[in-house]
């Protein structure tokens, strides 16, 4: 609910949906109201992803089930997310993207996706203080960027061999 703000119930659901690595969009109802309440999207959402910074690959989409304000926006992203959540990466598109940024010939020797939905992408390294919190952390970064998966939860395995 825009008008309302971040609810206990919200985190709540927001963690179970972390947790499963299920596909999510956030839908912001009574955006007709939170309008007309002097709301602003952008400010909403930066306090939005404040409450909610391990859901910040979530789309936000403000919505008003009254008046149907963005239902088809709202469409397009649900079909978006699920077909992120099934999108299979081919390893040499994996790959190359780690030698363009200079990874595959220093820290990753070799990078496959494992599974889909959730999407699963192991990784092998060369020594194991290569698998780091933040090492681990801009991957993920880096192939959500280059393969647009929003709305996805995915994670990357980093492995020390071959």
């Amino acid at each position: 609910d825009a008008v309302e703000g971040v609810s206990t119930q919200d985190k709540k659901i927001a963690s179970m949906i972390v947790k499963e690595k299920k596909g999510i969009i956030i839908a912001a109802n009574k955006w007709d109201i939170a309008k007309e309440k002097g709301i602003q999207f952008q400010n909403f959402k930066k306090d939005f992803y404040y409450f909610f910074p391990h859901i910040s690959f979530s789309e936000l989409v403000p919505i008003s089930a009254k008046t149907g304000y963005n239902k088809i926006k709202l469409l397009k992203n649900i079909l978006t997310v699920y077909n992120n959540y099934n999108k299979k990466i081919r390893t040499n598109e994996l790959n190359s993207l780690l030698q363009d940024h200079k990874l595959r010939s220093s820290r990753i020797k070799y990078g496959f996706q494992k599974s889909t939905a959730p999407p699963v992408f192991e990784l092998f390294v060369g020594k194991e203080n290569d698998c780091n919190t933040n090492f681990k952390r801009f991957i993920i970064n880096l192939i959500r960027k280059k393969f647009d998966l929003k709305g996805v939860p995915f994670d990357v395995i980093l492995r020390i061999g071959k």
